[in-house]
């Protein structure tokens, strides 16, 4: 339960910085380099395979759900201070279609954050980490996959439209079962899943993992902070 909420609280911190980041990093980036096309050019470059599954999440989940998709775009572009990584245009649709298609990238992120996770600890473990060059490249590896997809996973404000409605319906819904003492089998299948040694394996894993991610986020967003407060 510890390391459960350890991520959660990892998983609120890396939303939360993940919003500033790209932002934070171009400005740093601008600093040293002193050319807005160049730092353009390196962010675009190293979010890359990231913007891709963010973007093909919304489209994919769109087509799956046969609503009408447009133009894409994986380049960034810079609106005044703020740096927006690529966009996708969705035609409109109902709330429940719309939120499924906001939250894809959350969802196929997670998941591939899994598989990332799951198969590092097949192939390394922390104990191991420098025994060979092999185990270095894979560690280096997955940890730029997953700083790249957890700082792109997250939906924007766009992408949430409809989910405030849905959420209220899903709170009445959970509300009203139970209130009428139907509640009981949900309770018991988390308990259930999270006794598990395997979940409790992976969840202690990625508290571990993730914590690099968001302390890089921390430290960019704070250097940003006080290089700007100081100009």
């Amino acid at each position: 339960m510890v390391y459960l909420l350890l991520l959660s609280t990892i998983l609120i911190l890396l939303f939360v910085t993940s919003q500033k980041i790209f932002s934070s990093l171009f400005y740093f980036l601008l600093k040293v380099l002193r050319s807005k096309k160049v730092s353009i050019t390196l962010l675009s470059f190293f979010f890359f395979p990231g913007v891709v599954i963010h973007e093909l999440s919304h489209a994919l989940t769109a087509g799956i759900l046969q609503v009408r998709v447009g133009d894409m775009e994986f380049s960034p572009v810079l609106h005044e201070d703020r740096l927006k990584m690529g966009s996708v245009r969705i035609a409109q649709t109902d709330p429940f279609r719309r939120f499924l298609i906001g939250v894809a990238p959350l969802i196929i992120g997670s998941g591939l954050l899994t598989l990332i996770l799951y198969y590092f600890t097949q192939w390394v473990s922390f104990e191991t980490l420098l025994d060979s060059t092999k185990n270095l490249i894979i560690f280096i590896l997955s940890l730029y996959s997953v700083f790249v997809i957890t700082n792109t996973m997250f939906s924007s404000k766009k992408d949430m439209e409809g989910a405030f409605g849905l959420g209220i319906f899903l709170v009445f819904l959970l509300t009203v079962i139970f209130v009428a003492g139907r509640g009981d089998w949900i309770i018991e299948g988390l308990n259930h899943l999270l006794q598990n040694e395997r979940v409790q394996k992976i969840i202690r894993e990625m508290v571990l993992l993730l914590s690099i991610p968001l302390t890089t986020n921390i430290l960019f967003v704070s250097v940003v902070f006080l290089l700007r407060k100081e100009t």
